[in-house]
């Protein structure tokens, strides 16, 4: 998946993903990086090494 939708907060060195529908509809544990485009031009890929592991359970509820 790549998205956009990403809200950057540097005073608090952090960024915020908002879910779109969908985003969460497969379960399973998926790998992450962010690309970032730097305002004095480039980017850079966040982490530099590995990845960020996210774990999405299965609908416990079944709805």
């Amino acid at each position: 998946m790549n998205s956009n939708a990403v809200s950057l907060d540097q005073g608090q060195n952090s960024l915020t993903y908002a879910w779109s529908t969908g985003d969460t509809a497969l379960a399973g544990i998926f790998l992450a990086e962010v690309e970032v485009t730097l305002a004095a031009g480039g980017k850079t890929t966040i982490p530099n090494e590995g990845y960020y592991k996210i774990h999405i359970d299965a609908d416990l509820d079944g709805a």
